[in-house]
């Protein structure tokens, strides 16, 4: 996997929460149920977020999957 800038990850997980988070949050908070749907849009394009670039991953650390979250928290929250 080739390395993917932190401001392209962030971009990435702002489309994917505005996309596909945000439109299902009402009904995930009142069905009470995991967020299958944004979960797996996340999974596929942003899997192995921390994981050395040497192993297949991305090649980000902890400030990275904050910001992802940031962004996943926001679109949420409007």
């Amino acid at each position: 996997m080739a390395k993917v800038e932190l401001g392209a990850v962030v971009a990435i997980a702002q489309r994917i929460a505005e996309t596909t988070i945000a439109t299902e949050a009402a009904a995930v908070d009142q069905q009470a149920r995991w967020p299958r749907t944004g979960m797996k849009e996340l999974q596929r394009e942003l899997g192995g977020l921390v994981v050395a670039e040497r192993l297949g991953g991305l090649g980000h650390g902890l400030p990275a999957v904050a910001r992802v979250g940031e962004e996943t928290g926001r679109a949420v929250r409007r």
